[in-house]
């Protein structure tokens, strides 16, 4: 009787926690079922032992099972395995690793090798079709775990970005608004632009500049009103006014720039009222790399004109152009230049081939690409652009053309691979590792790192091979780094990201991510065990999709907040032209009361608590995101500015102290 009762008691305690925790256990059906279930335990238990309930509940194999946080995020897949930076003790001690790098293989014990297995998150054909009967949660990645509206979860692979539909927004909002201006004062409408909502679309907002640069509305940034931003240079040293005013002049429609650390496309048109003429547009952030390297070009340009224009050799524009740190360097994308007889004067990437003549360079298909460039260029008035094969992957090349005070003609350009991407970057290490297992160490470092042969390349993917003490042994991008050791070697954020390779790497493969060169890099690595010793075989790619760049910018942020001081990173955090904004991007970083520590750059919510603030449909998101954080990383959407917005939510320890680091995009 005296057990009933406990019974009974516990189950109420349950339910009432269960209620508390999640709202939708509230539901009548749901209580009902626990009901019925505890019912069955109290009668199926063994009525001499008083733990068996416990015991019960521990060997019923049709309960479903429980995973701890760390186990959920392998499982559900949303990170797709990858290495978050936060996740890692940077200052662990490394006598362990280096331990294991002797000839024999470590020796493992059942619990390290179920952790092991856990963390291989890219499974082979024969272990999915071993999986075809598992949930299909586990299989997809998608997360099990119910919003507040019972919405289905997301997990990165899920998210889209539609470009065409955007556009039509944006070309919507900008006819809206110059029809507005046209018809009221222009006090009335410039107000409504900067100061209300009812011309902002998620992102989306109105500018309106007249033609000599000054800012007369702005919907994003009130203190740009009466700036006059005529000679205001973006990032690589565009001037993205005066491009805008240019194209407004010439009929209208998209412009590309820098603006905010990220490249912008604007639509733009000319408006006359009382006698005067303004120009009046908005934009968006596609964070491709097709809008990356039109700008990164535009800058190079830019350039080159202001050093002709002030007297200066153009080759000391080509110099700059040439510094592989510099600012036309933005992770895998470079500049280059060539005169119109295919000398190459400026090579971001390899600054060796400068003086070299590459007219003759012909595809692998047969077509002689400078010599294609330059005949488009010597029709066109505009940039163009040229489709060629590299390294057996499609390449897609944007130049403009420049002259310099002497008449002679120069290109500079920049091209990318649009299929060098996460599953080519998996595949080519798959590759690499059933070679390596059939050819041994000596018969495969040597093949991943000639250059005369792009049998293990594909575009600007390539292989790197390290041993467990971090000293790189194959180099297909550059074999001059073989024997280097890199165990120490730091990101841009202080995260010492080939340490942790090393450290969490699996024969099944994890992704690792860090900031190089001013943009985020996701590696792809997994260990081999060649009976002689254990090696890493990874390769990597820059990924520049909306999504993708959320994600990075979160897990970012939440690494230099663990390397630094709060106030250092908060600092940065806020700043508008920091590194961690990223056009439409910016962090909101709370701690797990509420207390605001950034949100952008928006300054009046620091230190204030909103744990209760509510989105447009009345769900307290940040208290979501908290809630949310606490399973591990995921993706919750809200509805803000007429818009539903995206967000991806991670959270890191920080001196005994949980913070929640978010960033998100309007769809």
């Amino acid at each position: 009787m005296k057990k009933g009762l406990i019974v009974l008691l516990a189950c109420g305690l349950f339910m009432l926690y269960a209620q508390e925790q999640d709202p939708g256990h509230g539901d009548p059906g749901h209580i009902h079922t626990l009901t019925e279930e505890l019912k069955e335990l109290i009668t199926d238990e063994d009525p001499t032992d008083p733990f068996s309930l416990g015991e019960f509940i521990d060997e019923d194999e049709s309960a479903p099972k429980q995973f701890s946080s760390e186990e959920e995020e392998v499982i559900t897949g949303l990170s797709d395995g990858s290495e978050t930076p936060i996740e890692q003790d940077v200052e662990e001690d490394m006598a362990e690793l280096e331990e294991q790098a002797v000839e024999t293989p470590p020796a493992a014990d059942e619990q390290q090798q179920a952790a092991t297995e856990a963390e291989e998150i890219v499974p082979s054909q024969d272990e999915l079709e071993l999986l075809e009967d598992e949930d299909d949660a586990i299989i997809t990645g998608k997360l099990e775990r119910e919003s507040q509206e019972e919405e289905p979860a997301l997990s990165v692979e899920d998210l889209s970005f539609n470009i065409e539909r955007k556009e039509q927004q944006v070309t919507d909002l900008v006819h809206r608004a110059a029809q507005e201006l046209e018809e009221k004062p222009l006090d009335v409408a410039c107000n409504r632009f900067s100061h209300t909502k009812d011309f902002i679309i998620g992102d989306l907002y109105i500018f309106v500049y007249d033609t000599l640069g000054t800012c007369f509305a702005h919907g994003d940034d009130v203190h740009l009103l009466w700036k006059n931003l005529y000679d205001w240079v973006d990032q690589v040293g565009t001037k993205p006014v005066q491009a805008i005013i240019k194209k407004a002049k010439a009929g209208g429609g998209w412009v590309t720039y820098g603006w905010h650390n990220s490249t912008k496309i604007a639509y733009v048109q000319l408006v006359e009222k009382e006698g005067k003429t303004y120009v009046i547009g908005s934009g968006y952030y596609p964070h491709s790399k097709e809008e990356a390297v039109v700008n990164l070009v535009k800058g190079g340009v830019e350039l080159f004109n202001s050093t002709k224009k002030s007297g200066q050799p153009v080759d000391w524009a080509f110099s700059r152009m040439s510094y592989p740190s510099g600012k036309f360097v933005a992770g895998n994308l470079y500049l280059y230049a060539l005169d119109f007889k295919g000398n190459i004067v400026a090579q971001g990437e390899r600054p060796g081939l400068i003086n070299s003549n590459a007219w003759n360079y012909k595809d692998e298909n047969g077509l002689y690409v400078n010599r294609e460039i330059v005949k488009k260029l010597e029709t066109s008035t505009e940039g163009v652009w040229v489709e060629y094969v590299s390294k057996r992957a499609q390449k897609k090349a944007y130049a403009e053309k420049v002259t310099g005070k002497d008449g002679k003609k120069y290109f500079i350009a920049c091209g990318y691979y649009p299929d060098a991407d996460r599953q080519r970057t998996v595949d080519l290490v798959r590759k690499g590792y059933q070679f390596m297992k059939i050819h041994g160490k000596s018969g495969s470092v040597e093949r991943f790192s000639q250059r005369r042969s792009d049998e293990f390349r594909f575009g600007d993917l390539y292989l790197i091979v390290y041993d467990m003490k971090g000293r790189i042994i194959a180099d297909g991008g550059n074999a001059d780094n073989i024997g280097r050791v890199m165990l120490n070697v730091k990101d841009e954020d202080g995260f010492e990201y080939i340490k942790s390779m090393l450290r969490r790497v699996t024969k099944g493969g994890v992704w690792i991510n860090a900031k190089i060169k001013g943009a985020f890099k996701s590696t792809f690595a997994q260990r081999i065990d060649l009976g002689i010793g254990q090696y890493v075989i990874a390769a990597s790619y820059y990924p520049v999709s909306k999504s993708e760049t959320m994600v990075l910018l979160v897990e970012s942020g939440a690494s230099y907040l663990k390397a630094h001081p709060r106030a250092v990173a908060f600092e940065q955090f806020v700043r508008s032209t920091g590194k961690f904004r990223r056009g439409d991007l910016e962090l909101v970083v709370v701690d797990t009361a509420g207390l605001c520590y950034a949100y952008g750059n928006d300054f009046d919510l620091i230190w204030r608590n909103i744990f209760n603030i509510t989105d447009e449909k009345g769900r307290p998101f940040i208290k979501i995101f908290i809630n949310e954080a606490e399973q591990g990383d995921t993706i919750v959407k809200t509805k803000m500015n007429n818009a539903t917005k995206i967000n991806f939510i991670s959270s890191v320890e920080k001196d005994g102290k949980t913070y929640i680091v978010s960033s998100g995009y309007y769809e």
